[in-house]
């Protein structure tokens, strides 16, 4: 008698499951390499950057006025109003840190009491590295989906992989600054612009500009970052033109058009905007899935 082979619904479940696997497994391990040592001076406050930022944290205060918050000569949360007249950085993050520092104080206060105050000048820049971190791994997920839309499961997985190894996001999690942040609003800003020059539905261009406003917010520099929606819109145009009559013709002037933005927000594009029709399927994604 011959033995029945044994069913094969649960390897098709791993099978289909492994891309869910494999991000928890990466995640686990950048979380591992992020949070670990996050006091690695030891409270001496070496990073002037952050030395600087937790001073403007120590001075400024949370309001839950909205008057109050959007008053800019008077606002607590304005560190021009605080003695830092100097300051340049973004304040998205200064405040969320703020924010959340006094919601942990005002928590371990009224249970067992905080070892040290969140919201001071020894607990507020731990408060601001644990974030800055935690914005890095939620950047890892980003980079994820991004692989995944453009191309399949195993690049987004690649993407994270590499993201999750990578040595500069790694020390950036470690420190309280800006970068981490910028990068998350950076990475999802780009997300929507794919979505959008995919032919994704009209949230992508509101998320868009939320994104992209947050990541003002956090770092100005980072204003070329709009032009992604130009090119974005016009490679979406190219795809509705290839699909109708005049589609050749008009393709090859849209693209040549959207190369110049291509290139001016991404220097490292020769290319251009991937323009070939064999890459995007009938629905304007790409031929491999997302």
């Amino acid at each position: 008698m011959g033995i029945d082979p044994l069913p094969s619904e649960p390897r098709r479940a791993i099978n289909t499951n492994w891309p869910t696997l494999g991000l928890v497994l990466v995640l686990a391990v950048a979380a591992l390499l992020r949070f670990v040592g996050l006091d690695w001076d030891e409270g001496t406050h070496l990073h002037p950057d952050e030395r600087f930022l937790t001073m403007v944290e120590t001075s400024i205060e949370p309001t839950f006025s909205l008057q109050e918050y959007f008053t800019t000569a008077t606002s607590p949360l304005n560190p021009h109003n605080r003695g830092h007249g100097f300051f340049v950085y973004g304040t998205l993050p200064i405040f969320l840190v703020r924010y959340v520092a006094d919601g942990l104080n005002a928590a371990c206060l009224g249970s067992a009491g905080c070892l040290i105050p969140f919201d001071g000048y020894d607990g507020v820049h731990m408060v601001g590295r644990a974030l800055s971190g935690l914005a890095d791994l939620l950047t890892i997920i980003v980079l994820f989906a991004i692989g995944r839309r453009l191309y399949d499961d195993r690049v987004g997985f690649l993407a994270a992989l590499l993201g999750a190894a990578a040595v500069l996001p790694i020390q950036q999690s470690h420190f309280f600054t800006v970068d981490t942040f910028t990068t998350l609003f950076v990475a999802l800003a780009f997300y929507s612009a794919v979505s959008v020059s995919q032919g994704g539905a009209r949230r992508h261009w509101v998320l868009f500009g939320i994104y992209l406003g947050m990541a003002l917010a956090c770092k100005i520099s980072v204003w070329p970052m709009g032009l992604t929606l130009v090119a974005a819109a016009l490679i979406r145009l190219s795809h509705a033109r290839y699909r109708s009559a005049a589609g050749p013709a008009w393709r090859g002037t849209v693209c040549a058009a959207a190369r110049p933005s291509t290139r001016a927000a991404f220097p490292g594009v020769v290319a251009g905007p991937p323009c070939l029709p064999t890459r995007y399927g009938h629905d304007g994604r790409t031929a491999h899935g997302g």
